[in-house]
């Protein structure tokens, strides 16, 4: 009985520690997958380093989960509270859904919606003139406001801010 509960013990530990960092593997994977997948379409070195980059970015901490994918499989009531749970820190920010008569199911459908995009140094988000048809949350980084020339910077956004709306 001893040596089972021995063999028993080594194998789960064996488990756990093989399934403790699927998240880094699982980025690896990526960038392995997008090192292929540029080298297939001749992509050039500077914007192949582009899409390497978002990657490590956007998985930092070695996560490297689609909300969608776990979610999906969930009752729509319940993955629209998770999605909440997840985003909610850029929903609160926003004075008319801060407010303790906003309709939490609109709220919760809201926060279901959002989606992270990462955007690099020099890149143009949106337009002066544009109609506004996303709204953009900066969870870190900043944003410079420029006038329509680009002759003169009217603020710099940061994290928590937001645009577009």
């Amino acid at each position: 009985i001893g040596s089972i509960f021995y063999a028993l013990l080594i194998s789960s530990v064996s488990f756990v520690m093989a399934n403790m960092n699927i998240g880094k593997r699982n980025l690896s994977e990526e960038v392995l997958k997008i090192n292929d997948y540029a080298k297939s379409k001749q992509i050039p070195k500077k914007l192949k380093s582009k899409m390497r980059d978002f990657f490590r970015i956007q998985y930092a901490d070695g996560q490297l989960y689609v909300d969608d994918d776990v979610l999906s499989n969930l009752p729509p009531n319940l993955s629209d509270e998770i999605h909440y749970f997840l985003k909610k820190q850029y929903i609160e920010i926003i004075p008319a859904f801060n407010k303790p008569d906003s309709a939490e199911s609109l709220v919760f459908r809201l926060s279901a919606a959002l989606a992270t995009r990462a955007f690099f140094d020099r890149q143009i988000v949106v337009h002066e003139d544009s109609a506004a048809t996303e709204m953009y949350f900066i969870a870190s980084g900043l944003v410079e406001v420029l006038t329509k020339h680009r002759q003169f910077m009217v603020k710099v956004l940061a994290d928590g801010c937001y645009f577009g709306d």
